[in-house]
């Protein structure tokens, strides 16, 4: 299997001051970027129902310019320079080996994966003379596993389960202090159980947990250059349980964080979004 990829994104960034008071605020900024991407993959079948793959591709990061881009403003500061602006996307490529077996007639999937994924043209402070405050020297490295099973485990009852495993640093920047660091909001462990048991032809009830490691907030630049935040690890349980009334009409109630767990779904070293309290929701669907 192969592909070949073109994009051609277009980004603004427009700032504004209506009050007048700071006019160093008013910015309007605009990019284009176009790359040729692509992928290959060799696949082979040792018996029907599994399968030996390995896989390669190549991908950029056009949002590269709009993640600068600071939306605050409260500092009376420009939302982005131009000098940081004007960069040049971040290229990414990855490589991915693994397995996939189908079982019980196809009912039930396992599979298991490795996969590298190197960014070649990180950000990083320009250090030479001449260089802007931004160039595209740094790499970042990111090796993980995969393993899941899907589908049916015994007439009825149905699972998804799913672990990752990630293992992601710098490898190479302009500030020395950032090179073997973690890379931020990456959770070593991550895993997930969902499971769904059909109790009659019209009664179908599930749940699951989700957990995720510990995570940093950012990579800081020197020991006590900026400020770095280590967020707990946390697991979340949901449940629901659906009725059909009819042929066409059924009831579901989800419970969702049922045990009340406080976290953080994204975060960095300025601000965060905290999670969800715990919540019920109850819906009627209708199908014609």
């Amino acid at each position: 299997m192969a592909g070949l990829r073109r994009d051609e994104v277009e980004t603004r960034v427009r700032g504004f001051d209506d009050l007048g008071i700071a006019p160093g605020f008013v910015t309007d900024l605009r990019g284009d970027d176009a790359e040729t991407t692509g992928n290959l993959a060799l696949i082979y079948k040792p018996s029907e129902n599994s399968s030996i793959y390995v896989a390669y591709g190549t991908a950029f990061e056009p949002s590269g310019r709009a993640e600068v881009v600071q939306l605050a403003g409260g500092n009376n500061a420009p939302p982005v320079t131009a000098a940081n602006f004007d960069v040049d996307p971040e290229l990414t490529s990855a490589w991915e080996a693994g397995v996939k077996w189908d079982t019980r007639d196809g009912r039930l999937s396992l599979a298991a994966a490795i996969f590298q994924i190197d960014k070649t043209d990180a950000r990083t402070p320009g250090v030479n003379v001449g260089d802007p405050p931004v160039v595209l020297d740094g790499e970042q490295r990111v090796q993980g596993l995969e393993l899941s099973a899907v589908g049916e485990i015994a007439p009825g009852w149905n699972v998804f389960a799913g672990y990752t495993y990630l293992d992601g640093e710098v490898t190479e920047s302009n500030t020395a202090f950032e090179v073997g660091q973690r890379l931020d909001n990456m959770p070593e462990h991550s895993a997930s159980l969902w499971t769904s048991y059909a109790i009659t032809d019209r009664l179908l009830a599930g749940g699951g947990v989700q957990y995720v490691g510990e995570r940093r907030s950012n990579i800081a630049s020197s020991p006590t250059g900026n400020f770095t935040i280590t967020a707990p690890s946390y697991t979340v349980v949901d449940a629901f349980v659906e009725f059909a009334l009819t042929d066409r009409v059924d009831v579901r109630l989800n419970g969702y964080n049922l045990t009340d767990e406080v976290y953080f779904q994204s975060f960095s070293s300025g601000q965060s979004i905290p999670s969800a309290a715990r919540s019920v929701v109850l819906s009627v669907g209708v199908s014609f």
